[in-house]
């Protein structure tokens, strides 16, 4: 019998962690028709590329120099 916080889920998959960072209430996910993800500035409409460890050091840099 399944507990009520199991869900059909691979049980093998890793869990998403929040994301903490100041940078992620700067910039939105966007998913191209190709199926690429990037994450666009809110300001500026630049688009910079997802690393997949989750660093988000050239986001904040990006912010440094960004026209707010």
């Amino acid at each position: 019998m399944k507990n009520a916080d199991e869900g059909d889920d691979n049980p093998f998959e890793k869990k998403k962690r929040k994301k903490t960072s100041k940078a992620w209430s700067e910039f939105k996910e966007v998913t191209h028709p190709d199926g690429s993800k990037k994450v666009e500035c809110i300001h500026c409409k630049h688009q910079l590329g997802i690393i997949k460890s989750g660093a988000t050091t050239h986001l904040l840099r990006h912010l440094k120099v960004c026209i707010q």
